[in-house]
Protein backbone atom coordinates (compact mmCIF):
# COMPACT_ATOMS: atom_id res chain seq x y z
CA UNK A 1 0.00 0.00 0.00
CA UNK A 2 0.95 3.85 -0.85
CA UNK A 3 0.47 6.57 1.18
CA UNK A 4 -2.82 8.08 0.82
CA UNK A 5 -4.40 5.81 -1.03
CA UNK A 6 -7.59 4.35 -0.82
CA UNK A 7 -8.51 0.60 -0.14
CA UNK A 8 -12.37 1.47 -1.80
CA UNK A 9 -11.19 2.45 -5.55
CA UNK A 10 -12.02 0.24 -7.91
CA UNK A 11 -13.89 -2.25 -5.80
CA UNK A 12 -16.69 -4.24 -6.74
CA UNK A 13 -19.65 -3.20 -4.74
CA UNK A 14 -21.70 -6.15 -5.15
CA UNK A 15 -19.15 -8.39 -3.83
CA UNK A 16 -20.27 -8.97 -0.29
CA UNK A 17 -18.89 -11.23 2.03
CA UNK A 18 -20.88 -11.97 4.87
CA UNK A 19 -18.37 -11.98 7.75
CA UNK A 20 -18.49 -14.94 10.33
CA UNK A 21 -20.14 -14.15 13.35
CA UNK A 22 -20.02 -17.91 15.00
CA UNK A 23 -16.24 -17.63 14.67
CA UNK A 24 -14.92 -14.66 16.11
CA UNK A 25 -12.08 -14.24 18.36
CA UNK A 26 -13.37 -11.42 21.08
CA UNK A 27 -10.85 -11.71 23.65
CA UNK A 28 -12.03 -10.60 27.17
CA UNK A 29 -15.42 -8.91 24.86
CA UNK A 30 -18.63 -9.30 27.63
CA UNK A 31 -20.87 -11.11 25.04
CA UNK A 32 -24.12 -10.19 26.92
CA UNK A 33 -26.61 -8.91 25.27
CA UNK A 34 -28.16 -6.02 25.27
CA UNK A 35 -30.46 -5.22 28.09
CA UNK A 36 -33.91 -4.43 26.95
CA UNK A 37 -36.47 -2.28 29.39
CA UNK A 38 -39.88 -4.20 30.79
CA UNK A 39 -42.73 -2.66 29.77
CA UNK A 40 -45.89 -1.05 32.10
CA UNK A 41 -49.28 -3.37 31.14
CA UNK A 42 -51.33 -0.05 32.03
CA UNK A 43 -50.53 2.00 28.98
CA UNK A 44 -51.37 0.62 25.85
CA UNK A 45 -48.52 1.23 23.83
CA UNK A 46 -49.97 1.35 19.78
CA UNK A 47 -52.92 3.93 21.21
CA UNK A 48 -51.06 6.19 23.37
CA UNK A 49 -48.10 8.74 23.27
CA UNK A 50 -46.73 7.91 26.22
CA UNK A 51 -43.83 5.97 26.69
CA UNK A 52 -44.91 2.22 27.99
CA UNK A 53 -40.95 1.20 28.74
CA UNK A 54 -39.76 1.29 32.36
CA UNK A 55 -36.38 1.85 33.33
CA UNK A 56 -33.76 -1.18 33.85
CA UNK A 57 -33.60 -2.62 37.20
CA UNK A 58 -29.78 -2.53 38.88
CA UNK A 59 -28.98 -6.08 37.78
CA UNK A 60 -29.77 -4.91 33.79
CA UNK A 61 -27.40 -1.56 34.27
CA UNK A 62 -24.39 -3.46 35.64
CA UNK A 63 -24.86 -5.79 32.69
CA UNK A 64 -25.60 -2.96 30.75
CA UNK A 65 -22.57 -1.13 31.70
CA UNK A 66 -20.04 -3.74 31.92
CA UNK A 67 -20.37 -3.98 28.39
CA UNK A 68 -19.79 -0.07 27.90
CA UNK A 69 -16.57 0.67 26.76
CA UNK A 70 -15.51 -2.99 26.55
CA UNK A 71 -16.52 -2.92 22.83
CA UNK A 72 -14.31 -0.32 21.63
CA UNK A 73 -16.63 1.61 19.94
CA UNK A 74 -15.55 4.92 22.05
CA UNK A 75 -11.61 5.24 21.78
CA UNK A 76 -9.87 8.45 23.22
CA UNK A 77 -7.28 9.60 21.50
CA UNK A 78 -4.90 11.79 23.92
CA UNK A 79 -3.53 13.24 20.98
CA UNK A 80 -6.50 14.75 20.26
CA UNK A 81 -8.93 15.00 23.55
CA UNK A 82 -8.17 18.52 25.01
CA UNK A 83 -9.51 17.62 28.15
CA UNK A 84 -12.92 19.48 27.72
CA UNK A 85 -15.18 17.22 29.86
CA UNK A 86 -18.16 17.25 26.94
CA UNK A 87 -18.07 13.57 26.84
CA UNK A 88 -18.29 13.10 31.10
CA UNK A 89 -21.74 15.25 30.88
CA UNK A 90 -23.24 13.46 27.67
CA UNK A 91 -22.50 9.90 28.80
CA UNK A 92 -25.96 8.50 30.32
CA UNK A 93 -24.38 5.92 32.44
CA UNK A 94 -21.42 8.36 33.97
CA UNK A 95 -18.62 5.61 32.34
CA UNK A 96 -16.43 8.21 31.76
CA UNK A 97 -14.34 10.30 33.79
CA UNK A 98 -11.13 12.73 33.66
CA UNK A 99 -8.68 12.62 36.06
CA UNK A 100 -5.58 15.47 35.89
CA UNK A 101 -1.78 13.54 35.66
CA UNK A 102 -0.71 17.14 36.95
CA UNK A 103 -3.10 19.15 38.60
CA UNK A 104 -0.68 21.47 40.21
CA UNK A 105 -0.50 22.69 36.48
CA UNK A 106 -3.72 24.22 35.76
CA UNK A 107 -6.63 25.68 37.99
CA UNK A 108 -9.54 23.42 37.93
CA UNK A 109 -12.82 25.47 38.77
CA UNK A 110 -16.53 23.35 38.68
CA UNK A 111 -18.66 24.55 36.37
CA UNK A 112 -21.31 25.41 38.89
CA UNK A 113 -18.26 27.95 40.31
CA UNK A 114 -17.36 29.16 36.97
CA UNK A 115 -18.27 32.90 37.34
CA UNK A 116 -16.08 33.26 40.09
CA UNK A 117 -13.30 32.47 38.48
CA UNK A 118 -14.55 34.28 35.62
CA UNK A 119 -16.20 37.53 36.21
CA UNK A 120 -13.00 39.00 37.80
CA UNK A 121 -11.21 38.48 34.25
CA UNK A 122 -14.36 39.58 32.48
CA UNK A 123 -14.54 42.94 34.79
CA UNK A 124 -10.27 43.47 34.05
CA UNK A 125 -10.74 42.72 29.95
CA UNK A 126 -13.76 45.62 29.83
CA UNK A 127 -11.80 47.99 31.71
CA UNK A 128 -9.01 47.34 29.06
CA UNK A 129 -10.94 47.55 26.21
CA UNK A 130 -13.01 51.12 27.58
CA UNK A 131 -9.65 52.64 28.24
CA UNK A 132 -7.32 51.53 25.27
CA UNK A 133 -6.34 53.96 22.90
CA UNK A 134 -8.36 54.28 19.84
CA UNK A 135 -6.24 53.74 16.25
CA UNK A 136 -7.77 55.50 13.32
Amino acid sequence: MQPNTSLTIGRNRRDFHELDKSNLALGEYDRAPRQSAALDAGIDAHRSFRDAHLTLTEDQVKIETARCLGCGASVVDPNKCIGCGVCTTKCEFDAIRLHRDLPECSKMVRSEDKFKAILPYIAKREIKIRFAKKEK
